[in-house]
Parts: C-alpha cells; sequence; structure tokens
C-alpha cells in the first residue's frame, strides 16, 4: 500500500498520524512493500538532467558571432599567407576560449556537489529487524535509527529524539545546531523552524534519534534545490548582451560592405576571383580582432582587483555588473564561510592566552600574551582537559589522511585546542569515564541549568 501524500505538512502531524499516513511502524516495513514502494517512488537519489560534458562546454566557448568573424579571418589570412596574423588571432580566440571554459566548468560543480551529500548506508528497521542497507533503497515509510554522526539520508519525521541535534547549515545557512524535538508545528513554518523533521544531507551532531521517511530523492528538501538549479537558466550581464549585440552589428555590416564591393568589383570589371579578394581583405580589415582580448585583459583586471580586497569572482562577464553594487546580501554559512570555528584566545579569569593555528588543523601553539612563551600544564591544563571532557565531539585522522571530525562545531573548536595544548581527548576520556549525562535543559520552574555531571 502507498502513503498518502501531504507534501510539506509531516512535520505538523503527530508521528502517530504520520505513522498512520505512510502504513508503516516502529517495526519497519517488509522486503515485499519495499520493492512495491521502490518500483512507484524510484530510488532515492538525486538525478542531474545530462548537460554538456567538458568538451562541449569548451566548444561553447566559439558559439559567439564575433567569434565566427574572428575564425573566418583567420581562415582567410591563411589562404592569404598570412600565417602570423593569423596565429595572432587565433591565439586571441584559443586563449579567450580557455578562460571561459574554465569559469563555466567550476560554475557546473555547484550542482554536483550536491550529488555528494546523500550517505552510502542507513540504518533501519526492516522485517522487524536493524538493517545497514544502501541509501538509494531508502523508501518513504522506512523506520530509520539515527546517531550523532550519522549524515541522514532523506527526509525523516522524528518519532523519538533523545538530545538531539543537527548541523543544517546547507539548508538554513545557520551556523549552529538546530536542536530537534517530535512535538509538532505550525503547518506553514518554514524549514529552519521544523524541529520535528530532519533532512537529507544534514547530519546529526549530538544524540540519537528515530524516524519515518516521509520523502525521498528529488522530493526531499535539497532534491528540490537540486532541481531549482538545474532548472535555472543563464543570465547574462550587460557586458554579454553589449558584446553580443556589437558582433551581430559587425557581423551585418561586414556582409554588407563586402557584397558591395563585391558587386562594384564586378561593374568596374575586375575578375571574379579580383572581386572576391578586394571583399575578403576589406572585411578582414575591419574585424576587430583586438576586441575580445580588450575585453579580457579588461575583466582580468578586474578581477584581480578584486582579488587584493579578498573577493573571489567566478564569471568574467560579472565583473562589469559588480561594478555598479551597492549592496550584497548573502547566506554566508557554506557559500563564503565553511562553518568551521577556531579557539583563538583564551581568558582563565586572570591570564589571555592565544591559541595558533586555524580552521582544521593540530598544529599550533598555546601563548600567554604577557610573554609570548607556551602556556604550561599549571596554567591551564585543567580548563583545557574540561574542555575535552565535557564534550561530545570527536576527531581521528582517516585513510584518505584527512581528519574526520564529527560533532558540534564549537565543541570541534575545543577538541582541536586540546590538541594543540597537548591533550588528546579520546586518551582522557578512557582515563576519565562518563558515568552520566544531564542535559543543558532550562527548568520550566525557575532559570537554573542542570551541569553535566561526570
Amino acid at each position: 500500500m502507498n502513503p498518502t501524500p501531504h507534501p510539506n505538512t509531516w512535520h505538523s502531524m503527530s508521528f502517530d498520524t504520520v505513522i498512520e499516513q505512510l502504513h508503516t511502524s516502529p517495526k519497519g516495513l517488509s522486503s515485499t512493500e519495499v520493492a512495491q514502494r521502490i518500483k512507484n517512488y524510484g530510488l532515492n537519489k538525486i538525478t542531474q538532467r545530462k548537460g554538456p560534458g567538458a568538451l562541449g562546454i569548451f566548444f561553447s566557448q566559439f558559439m559567439d558571432p564575433l567569434i565566427y568573424i574572428l575564425l573566418a579571418s583567420s581562415v582567410v589570412a591563411v589562404l592569404m599567407g598570412k600565417t602570423t596574423d593569423a596565429a595572432v588571432i587565433f591565439g586571441v580566440i584559443f586563449i579567450n576560449a580557455i578562460i571561459g571554459f574554465v569559469q563555466e566548468f567550476q560554475a557546473n560543480n555547484a550542482i554536483r556537489n550536491l550529488l555528494q551529500l546523500v550517505p552510502e548506508y542507513t540504518t533501519v528497521v526492516r522485517d522487524g529487524a536493524q538493517k545497514n542497507i544502501e541509501s538509494e533503497d531508502l523508501v518513504p515509510g522506512d523506520y530509520v535509527l539515527l546517531q550523532a554522526g550519522d549524515r541522514i539520508s532523506a527526509d525523516i519525521r522524528l518519532t523519538l529524539a533523545k538530545n538531539l541535534s543537527c548541523n543544517e547549515s546547507i539548508l538554513t545557512g545557520e551556523s549552529l545546531p538546530s536542536e530537534k524535538s517530535t512535538e509538532t508545528v505550525e503547518v506553514n513554518a518554514v524549514v529552519a523552524d521544523r524541529k520535528s523533521m530532519v533532512f537529507s544531507g544534514t547530519f546529526v551532531t549530538a544524540g540519537s534519534a528515530e524516524g519515518v521517511i516521509v520523502a525521498t530523492g528529488k522530493k526531499t528538501e535539497i532534491g528540490q534545490i537540486s532541481e531549482l538549479m538545474q532548472s535555472t537558466g543563464e543570465v547574462k550581464s550587460p557586458l554579454t548582451k553589449s558584446i553580443e549585440k556589437i558582433g551581430k552589428t559587425i557581423t551585418l555590416a561586414i556582409l554588407i560592405v563586402g557584397v558591395l564591393v563585391f558587386i562594384i568589383g564586378l561593374f568596374r570589371h575586375y575578375t571574379l576571383v579580383e572581386s572576391m579578394l578586394s571583399a575578403i581583405t576589406l572585411a578582414v580589415a575591419a574585424i576587430p580582432e583586438g576586441l575580445p582580448a580588450v575585453i579580457t585583459i579588461s575583466a582580468a583586471i578586474g578581477i584581480i582587483r578584486l582579488a587584493k580586497r579578498k573577493a573571489v569572482m567566478r564569471h568574467l562577464s560579472s565583473v562589469e555588473t559588480l561594478g555598479s553594487t551597492t549592496v550584497i546580501c548573502s547566506d554566508k554559512t557554506g557559500t563564503l564561510t565553511r562553518n568551521e570555528m577556531t579557539v583563538q584566545v583564551i581568558w582563565d579569569g586572570e591570564n589571555r592566552y592565544t591559541v595558533t593555528g586555524l580552521g582544521t588543523e593540530v598544529q599550533g601553539k598555546t601563548l600567554l600574551e604577557s610573554t609570548a612563551t607556551e602556556a604550561k600544564e599549571e596554567d591551564i591544563g585543567e580548563l583545557m582537559r574540561a574542555g575535552a571532557l565535557c564534550n561530545d565531539a570527536t576527531l581521528h585522522f582517516a585513510e584518505d589522511d584527512t581528519w574526520k571530525m564529527v560533532g558540534d562545531p564549537t565543541e570541534l573548536a575545543l577538541v582541536f585546542a586540546s590538541r594543540k595544548f597537548g591533550i588528546n581527548e579520546s586518551t582522557i576520556r578512557g582515563e576519565w569515564p562518563r558515568m552520566d549525562v544531564k542535559p543543558l535543559i532550562r527548568s520550566q520552574n525557575d532559570d537554573h541549568l542542570t551541569p553535566i555531571t561526570w
């Protein structure tokens, strides 16, 4: 039996209603039901529309009236024995094509990156047993188990949540983890406020949860973003439009003048070959072969100037548009930043310490600001140990020579700071095992916070 579709309203339903609507239970779906739902809903993957490959993108750089004229002029120059002129013209065309190809190829990677957000395997309950299955085989109604560090493979309505928080910066732009619960929210709540839902492409930073899949593949929030990105047409800048207009005007003018010169030559009793050569020579002389180079160099100079001011441009033609921009409104997380935090200054109540090294680096030092000497164990040793122990983040070196990080960005920053001080969080957590955890939940009766106990 197929679930009744309720697009984007699952967060407003109680989990009992969700389970009823999806015809499932905490015991999961049967293998027979899963097979039927895969036929009806398809595999859980974001499909990318087939676009031009690398060669297609490269050759598209030549699809311009002005480029047509330049190519024709280079061919004519070769036929007339002017190989140097032909080489210069073709060189300008080729350089422009390379620059345009690199910029457009990098832009197309934005969609491909979305396809990497769904993990390969997910823990579910099927036929009453817990199983680890390929994520693309997930279907609406599957009962999913989540824990800290898991990347979420589909949009899920939570049925159970224990101190659950998720990093949803890929969807909401909010760098801080979002706390989750099973309580219903308003029907018209935006994605960031749907606390009873977790979404494909995000990941669990703390806690554990259970839930029912309500959307897979292109029906998920991240899938809809991918569809939108692929359906959005390219918006041409004023500079691009102006160049196209100039190219068409020049092409038309050269054709008209060339035809007139050819006809006049015939009337003046020149031979057919002589009249044609005269027309071609005039056309070649009228072609502004230096225009593409001038435009490219001007845009490149603008990009270099912007780079010196910490601004990176992806498209050359956007430089001209940016020249009239006064305010830029941007969702910075995941676009301008990487949602990574770094401890830079520590204050112990008496002294300030500076921590060197940025981002996901364990190379660094903790220096006492007043003397610029390394901090000692007796100075802030207990403080650094507390930061590593009262912490759910984990860190280990993966096989691909990168750090595998799981947890809240703030807690990861404390772990990296501890590593720089010489404290390995895994080692001391073994020496000081956690006995119990009481989450930092504000009391409904007063303003005190319940601390974590060890």
